[in-house]
This record gives structure tokens, sequence and C-alpha cells, in this order.
């Protein structure tokens, strides 16, 4: 409950982006799946993903890909 209250605070978004951006980028990635990441990817990376790779994934995220990719 204190949780929820907090988050609804002015500036608590912004001052939660500020405190991520200081983090190395293993630790803002750690934890992430390859499902979690691969949507996100930049496109010109997804661009270079093999397709038996895609298609190995989940449907949903190759679903996410396509989209990405406008196919």
């Amino acid at each position: 409950m204190e949780r929820a209250r907090t988050a609804q605070l002015e500036g608590y978004s912004e001052m939660t982006l500020k405190f991520v951006k200081t983090l190395p980028v293993e630790e803002r990635l750690w934890g992430l799946t390859p499902e979690e990441l691969l949507p996100v990817l930049p496109v010109e990376l997804l661009r270079v993903l093999p397709d038996d790779y895609v298609q190995s994934l989940p449907p949903d995220v190759q679903e996410k890909i396509k989209q990405r990719l406008g196919r």
C-alpha cells in the first residue's frame, strides 16, 4: 500500500529514471529475459537476427518483432 502511494508522488517517475540512468548497463539489464529485451532492441539489430532464432521465440515475442520490422 505504501509503495503505491509513493509511486503517485509528483516527480517520482523522473526521480526513478534519473536513478536508473546512474546504474551500469549490466545492472539495468539484470533479471530481464531475452523475450523481454528483444522487442525493444533497435530495429537495426532486430534485422540481423536469424529467422530460425526468431521462430524459436514465443509467439507473442515473434509478433512484436515482426511489428517492429514492419512485416
